[in-house]
């Protein structure tokens, strides 16, 4: 048999031998990259309890932290109530008005941190320490008594019924503590201090206005009766004598309003342009109209938080206070 070139067989067979490795690898290669899913599902199955294990485990420490700070809040908001009402002005005590003051104590909770409040109280007094120890032995008692409770319920649902978590013995000792004599005295001087000095802010944001309201008053009398005598037999010249008395009336006007303003009167000021640029349906009386008895006592309330904050440790800028309210 006649193979022909004996070389050009070689090279023949040569390159179908590299065509079959080729492809054969070229199949080694598919064939491996078939078996990686296989070859990795253990892993990802691994990584996959991994991180199921970790969210579970992240989700109960959320669930943990947000248990602790309802029992916190409650006992903390107990305190701080406690010590508020005691400062409150008397006309803000009615029924009426004990939402916005539950808001207010709330507030200045959420807004510092029970952990800051806590530690500026400890640093003020013997006795507000001695009432801040008191919740954190509270909260303690609260989580040994209802772990298994506190441990099985949502967050949201023990925030809501948060009463019902708290064991009666707890809040019992707890409110002895509040009761007890000098801790009695020392709330009852500090809602001294504070209301008096609200009520005195108060009466003078009062006299303050009566007295603007008597001098414009004063003014404007003033100028209608120099306009009702202009009478030059010139009809040219009391045009612009009206105009004078009118623009020195005006000036006067400016003056008055433009007096120095009391921190407790920027407050009133504040919350009754906020009242009416955001329509506030609780500041509109029966006529449609700004309700300023309803302003004047939620900056009465306002203010009541303010300088109960500065009597418990914090540190209150009346001139920074001041200029917030005037913005």
């Amino acid at each position: 048999m006649h193979l022909g070139n004996n070389h050009s067989y070689k090279n023949a067979q040569r390159d179908m031998l590299r065509a079959i490795i080729t492809e054969q690898q070229e199949q080694d290669e598919q064939n491996k990259m078939n078996e990686v899913p296989q070859a990795k599902a253990p892993e990802e199955d691994k990584n996959k309890k991994f991180y199921e294990m970790s969210k579970k485990k992240a989700d109960e420490q959320k669930k943990k932290t947000a248990t602790k700070e309802a029992v916190s809040f409650y006992f903390m908001n107990k305190l701080l109530t406690r010590l508020y009402e005691e400062s409150c002005p008397y006309d803000i005590r009615t029924p009426e008005m004990e939402t916005v003051r539950k808001n207010i104590v709330a507030n200045f909770i959420h807004e510092n941190g029970i952990n800051t409040i806590r530690k500026t109280m400890k640093d003020r007094s013997f006795i507000l320490k001695t009432l801040c120890e008191a919740t954190e032995t509270a909260e303690v008692d609260t989580h040994k008594k209802n772990q298994e409770v506190l441990h099985e319920e949502e967050p949201e649902e023990i925030k809501k019924n948060i009463k019902a978590f708290i064991p009666g013995e707890t809040e019992s000792e707890f409110c002895d503590k509040l009761d007890e004599k000098d801790a009695k005295d020392e709330v009852s001087d500090i809602g001294d201090h504070v209301r008096t000095y609200v009520s005195n802010s108060v009466e003078k944001f009062i006299i303050d206005n009566i007295e603007d309201k008597s001098k414009i008053k004063k003014v404007m009398s003033d100028v209608q009766d120099k306009v009702s005598t202009i009478n030059t037999a010139n009809a040219e010249l009391d045009a612009e004598i009206k105009e004078s008395a009118i623009k020195q009336f005006k000036q006067k006007i400016h003056k008055i309003e433009q007096r120095k303003k009391s921190f407790f009167e920027s407050m009133v000021r504040y919350v009754a342009k906020d009242a009416v640029q955001t329509k506030n349906k609780n500041f509109i009386n029966e006529t449609g109209n700004i309700d300023m008895d309803k302003v004047v006592k939620v900056s009465e309330a306002m203010m009541t938080m303010m300088v109960l904050s500065e009597a418990i440790g914090f540190e209150l800028d009346e001139e920074k206070m001041n200029a917030q309210f005037k913005k």
